[in-house]
């Protein structure tokens, strides 16, 4: 079976909407928040498309302009998947958003996702939200839009891969176990959908493959990290990786889909030595005796 073309299999409905300006900016509701060893995490909600998303934002306590880090899960997951990152992130001084992506709601994703046709829409309806919500965050009083990066796996991964082609506002991407297209991603978790019913879920599907996008991501930069032990197929994570433009590191990892605490562990120390950091937490210890 030979692997959809790259970039002409765009059309133009699909540039249109990717490209397009997003639309009006996110109303929030701010519901809690706490504040622990120098960090504030808000739990907040997002009103988008009649909908309220919920999500974190994870700042640290001091003023100023912080570079920030759009966090998106994997499924199963939801907006907690990446909390600890988060937090190690805003103690160097870096903002991060956390948001609920709709695969969060397993089951009701994966009906969209069964059928080509909804399936396609679905992809790019949630790609043109995540660019309002890049809006959203770049447009917080403590954040310097020109330091943005972002952090994803598996689904998550996939879709940064085509923000990274169809947004320049981040600079830098973190993209773990991310495959090359959705039809990879149907054919392990769809079974039934094989032969020519799964040849039309490609073609129709093509459009808004993540290896389309990621040859357009430069001047961004690239960090691609997947596991010798994924359960999808290697040549689907090598394509994803491969189909990356320069410049980029890809990392291999002695892990299975969801990675490891090394391969995450780097995904955060590589952003904040790509975005730089704001004010950081300072540890005060009292003086020895």
């Amino acid at each position: 079976m030979s692997p959809p073309p790259a970039v002409n299999v765009i059309d133009e409905s699909v540039k249109r909407r990717l490209f397009d300006p997003p639309g009006p900016l996110p109303a929030f509701e701010e519901r809690e928040a706490k504040e622990t060893d120098g960090v504030r995490t808000t739990d907040i909600q997002l009103a988008m498309n009649g909908e309220k998303v919920p999500a974190f934002l994870v700042e640290p306590l001091e003023g100023g302009r912080h570079p920030a880090v759009l966090a998106l899960h994997p499924a199963p997951g939801d907006r907690s998947f990446f909390l600890k990152e988060a937090r190690e992130l805003a103690r160097s001084g870096v903002v991060s958003l956390l948001i609920d992506a709709p695969w969060a709601d397993v089951q009701a994703w994966g009906r969209d996702l069964a059928e080509p046709g909804p399936g396609r829409e679905r992809i790019v309806s949630t790609a043109v939200e995540l660019r309002r919500v890049l809006d959203f965050l770049e447009r917080r009083g403590n954040v310097n839009s020109s330091r943005m990066g972002f952090l994803g796996m598996s689904l998550g991964a996939m879709l940064g891969g085509i923000l990274a082609g169809a947004d320049r506002r981040i600079s830098a991407f973190v993209l773990m176990s991310g495959l090359a297209s959705f039809t990879d991603v149907a054919a392990v978790n769809i079974p039934v959908l094989k032969g020519e019913a799964l040849e039309r879920y490609r073609d129709i599907m093509a459009p808004v493959d993540p290896v389309n996008f990621l040859g357009e991501a430069s001047p961004a930069q690239l960090f691609i990290q997947y596991g010798r032990r994924d359960v999808f197929p290697a040549e689907a994570l090598e394509r994803f990786a491969g189909a990356g433009s320069q410049p980029k590191t890809v990392t291999v990892y002695d892990a299975s889909h969801f990675l490891n605490e090394e391969a995450r562990s780097d995904g955060v120390d590589w952003l904040i030595e790509r975005l730089g950091s704001g004010p950081r937490v300072i540890e005060v210890k009292a003086p020895s005796k």
